[in-house]
């Protein structure tokens, strides 16, 4: 009997990967036969060695599994979202970035040297570099690659500079962000075109640029040039096919939500007023210690007398520190505490040394006016801005009835800069950096380390030093694209990171769109007309040429991970699009919640739930850089590995059930909480894990065995779901509960759709449970509209649920709600098949103080829930609380999706 379910499991793994053909099941037909058989005869009652052979048959039905199923099936797997929903639904629009410039060609920041060697690249590497940039924002990190590119290909031999083509992509969530940029790079077009070009008109549009990129308000010149620009862009982009400059490319299925942003800037700004604008923007005073302590200069090497200074601050006690405001943070300080304390010392040397920070002057001149200093051939245009020179020369800063005189005018005569504004954000004031000279300052530190300019440039004598450092910059990047003319590329295109990686693997030619199904079983009663907008079906980009890349030279997704369950889903879904180099690598920067993390290894495990030093034998990875304050840098390893470099069965696969079981209740949440961890992973995200763990190199039928282990129940265990407050502690990775054995069947309804849906393109077989649903079309799409319970209150902790549960269970919907750990443990009711719970919502959206969800369900389960009068409630399951009252099952709809 043993030997026949070896058997069946190994013909289907085999007819899984392509390893066992049909003329070898015809060869031997009559053995495989007899096993068949003697299961069914000897099994009894053992339904899932009855199950194994059942689905060899289907499997082997199929005709060695069919190539277009497969396709398909994966298809699915790649376009279902991988994190929860959060109630909070309007984009968070993050207009100008917040960390230092850095060139992928050059490195990884300063601190982290990491050159290309373009010399050394063979012709057929150097005609296939390609960036990927996720959350690419202001794209300052693509200007400065561009930059660093085109200096490093001046070092190629003739021949070789020929072969050169470079490929950026600039991915981003927020269309208005694209949009922004889009119109930089419109703008920066003209700088590329126009070489030999009156003075005046240069320097309006690198003030155009600047304004653009740094202003929150702009002078009328620069204001009309930006909308004649988005005027422009309205009209390349509604021509099919686009008509735009030879070194951009937008992605046909993003023109939509770009041309949406374009036109509400092209028209909001007549409501948009400067006064207005200028009262709600409340910049840092330039005295203020914060402007102090956190200079892009920091990091540099000190001089020696400085330098000397902070080493004798360094070795007074605590109480003497105190009096000079500096606080020591004492032994067991944070990362980020420590890093406070130093740049308070480093504060300390240059006020007694009389050092002023970069850009002072400039400073005290924006704290009067709220403005940035245009060009000074300019000035003639501004009455009054010409008493910047006397601040310049006195050393003061602008006068009271100097600054209230120079404020009116700018009122009168200077607009709003409108692509700070979310086209889909109410709102309508934007939001403004409290330094705004943050971003001058890193685009000084990075055209000095370049060598574009010397520090003494943008000195004391300077009369615009902000703009000379920005214009410098762009000129430097326009200087860059004009040189390397046809051979390089920005493509634009706006999705989620891990779902449009995922697309990117897929083979283009097959692009026909993986939709739910349209057709409804003929038993299944017509439901009644949406009441609210169908949602599109779910599609594939025909649109991105095939020759663009798939695998990329180095990636930076910025501060995603913060948003997107940190490193775990980085390593999963992003780090297989690089290529398999030495140099190639991803790298991310932690901006959201730094101040809560204890250690390095403590954000690593709250994440991963595994120690740094594991994720290469666990997750096939090579960790560069795991530096919380600085760069999270990883490398991708041949896979698959060498049996000796991955971890025995019994360790690998206590991981993945704390991963199962942390994803179905989460660590919990205060929503009050300055700094929230995001732990947004559903059981999407577990299904992708498995699949990355056989690409890794672990056998395929441990994963069919464990995921049987799930579908049949029989999951025994002695790890138990954590049930603390995020960040999760590093000693919890040895707790331990009694072994015992739990229940997983009120997820069964989402295993039931994943598996539904993409059990065919997995690279391990799975035998389904009668009960499931069998193929794509059995599942439906449904919603509902749900009362809150209490005033609605909008957070941004990604971790809603459905709960669906039979009448009669014996507890409300909060009591469901907070058992369900319980339920978990086999230690509450209700029964089996009494109550389901979905992590997967396909939409969820608060309209007119109605909560509106979709969710995917089989045809036939959803038939006994409105038989049998089930109730669905909205929950948040990191608050641990419902927020919607129940909803009965006859008021559920289907969404047609045709």
């Amino acid at each position: 009997m043993r030997l026949s379910v070896r058997l069946s499991k190994a013909l289907r793994q085999g007819l899984r990967a392509g390893t066992v053909s049909l003329a070898f099941l015809r060869d031997n037909a009559h053995t495989i036969a007899q096993m068949d058989y003697m299961v069914l005869e000897d099994s009894g009652h053992n339904l899932e060695n009855i199950q194994f052979w059942k689905n060899f048959r289907l499997m082997e039905i199929q005709g060695k599994y069919d190539a277009h199923e497969r396709d398909t099936s994966r298809r699915y797997l790649s376009i279902l979202p991988v994190f929860k929903r959060m109630t909070q639904t309007t984009l968070e629009y993050f207009t100008i970035g917040q960390d230092r410039l850095m060139s992928l060609t050059d490195n990884w920041g300063t601190d982290y040297p990491s050159p290309l060697h373009l010399n050394e690249m063979t012709g057929d590497d150097l005609q296939n570099i390609a960036f990927l940039f996720g959350g690419v924002g202001d794209a300052r990190h693509v200007y400065a690659t561009l930059i660093g590119l085109h200096r490093a290909s001046k070092t190629l031999s003739k021949t070789k500079r020929k072969k050169l083509r470079a490929h950026f992509t600039l991915l981003d969530f927020q269309p208005s962000a694209l949009a922004r940029d889009l119109c930089i790079m419109m703008l920066l077009e003209y700088l590329v075109d126009h070489v030999d070009v009156q003075m005046t008109t240069l320097l309006e549009v690198c003030a155009t640029i600047f304004y653009t990129y740094v202003g929150v308000v702009m002078p009328q010149y620069c204001h009309d040039r930006l909308q004649i620009t988005i005027q422009n862009l309205l009209r390349r982009l509604s021509e099919q096919p686009p008509r735009l400059p030879f070194w951009i490319h937008v992605d046909p299925a993003s023109i939509p939500r770009l041309l949406e942003a374009l036109r509400f800037w092209s028209t909001v700004h007549e409501g948009l007023q400067t006064k207005r604008v200028l009262r709600t923007h409340t910049p840092e005073s330039p005295d203020s210690p914060l402007i102090q302590e956190y200079q892009p200069n920091f990091g540099e090497v000190f001089s020696s007398e400085r330098q000397l200074l902070v080493e004798n601050l360094r070795r007074l006690d605590p109480s003497q520190l105190e009096e000079h405001d500096v606080f020591h943070p004492g032994p067991n300080a944070t990362p980020l505490q420590k890093w406070i304390f130093e740049a308070r010392l480093d504060s300390c040397a240059r006020t007694v040394l009389e050092e002023e920070p970069p850009m002072a002057l400039e400073r005290r001149w924006y704290a009067g006016t709220k403005v940035f200093l245009p060009p000074p051939e300019l000035w003639s245009r501004h009455p009054g801005f010409e008493y910047f020179r006397s601040m310049r020369t006195s050393r003061t800063s602008l006068p009271l009835a100097q600054a209230e005189s120079l404020r009116d005018e700018i009122a009168l005569s200077w607009k709003a800069n409108p692509t700070l504004l979310n086209s889909r954000n109410d709102g309508r004031q934007p939001y403004c950096l409290p330094n705004p000279f943050e971003t001058p300052h890193f685009i000084e530190d990075f055209n000095v380390e370049t060598g574009l300019k010397p520090r003494s440039s943008y000195g004391t004598n300077s009369d615009a030093p902000a703009f000379t450092a920005v214009a410098d910059f762009f000129r430097a990047t326009a200087e860059a694209v004009r040189g390397m003319k046809d051979r390089v590329v920005l493509e634009v295109l706006c999705g989620e990171l891990s779902q449009e990686i995922a697309k990117m693997q897929l083979d283009n030619n097959a692009s026909r769109p993986a939709r739910f199904p349209k057709s409804r079983p003929a038993r299944f009663p017509k439901s009644r007309p949406a009441r609210f907008p169908k949602s599109r079906p779910a599609r594939f980009p025909k649109s991105r040429p095939a020759r663009f890349p798939k695998l990329f030279t180095r990636a930076y997704v910025s501060n995603i991970p913060d948003y997107a369950h940190g490193l775990i889903n980085t390593i999963v879904y992003n780090l297989p699009i690089l290529r398999s180099r030495a140099e190639s690598a991803i790298a991310a920067t932690s901006f959201l919640n730094r101040p809560i993390w204890s250690s390095n290894e403590e954000f690593c495990y709250t994440y991963t739930l595994l120690l740094p030093k594991d994720l290469p034998r666990y997750l096939g990875c090579r960790v560069i850089c795991a530096d919380l304050m600085g760069k999270i840098i990883l490398g991708k390893d041949p896979l698959p590995k060498p049996v000796d470099k991955l971890v025995i069965r019994e360790e690998l696969f206590s991981w993945p059930t704390r991963t199962l079981l942390y994803i179905i209740i989460p660590a919990s949440s205060d929503e009050q909480a300055t700094n929230v961890v995001r732990l947004p992973h559903k059981l999407v995200a577990f299904f992708g894990l498995l699949v990355h763990l056989q690409h890794v190199g672990y056998p395929s039928h441990w994963f069919t065995d464990f995921v049987q282990t799930m579908l049949y129940n029989n999951v025994a265990t002695d790890i138990a779901p954590y049930l603390g407050s995020a960040p999760i502690p590093v000693s919890d990775i040895s707790r331990r509960v009694p072994m015992r054995k739990i229940r997983l069947d009120p997820w069964f309804a989402e295993f039931e759709n994943i598996l539904a849906l993409t059990y065919k393109g997995l690279p391990f077989a799975v035998s389904l449970p009668d009960s499931f649903a069998q193929s794509h079309t059995d599942i439906g799409l449904f919603e509902s509209a749900s009362s809150p319970l209490f005033p609605v209150a909008l957070d941004r902790i990604p971790s809603v649920c459905l709960l669906f549960y039979k009448p009669g269970a014996g507890m409300d919907p909060a009591e469901l709600v907070s058992a369900v750990p319980s339920i978990l443990e086999g230690q509450s009711l209700p029964r089996q098949d009494d109550l389901y719970i979905l992590t997967a919502l396909q939409s969820l959206q608060c309209i007119n103080h109605v909560w509106k969800a979709q969710w995917m369900f089989s045809w036939k389960r959803i038939q006994r829930l409105r038989r049998e009068k089930w109730l669905m409630v909205v929950y948040h399951a990191a608050l641990r609380r419902p927020i919607t009252e129940p909803e009965p099952a006859s008021r559920w709809t289907e969404v047609s999706t045709s």
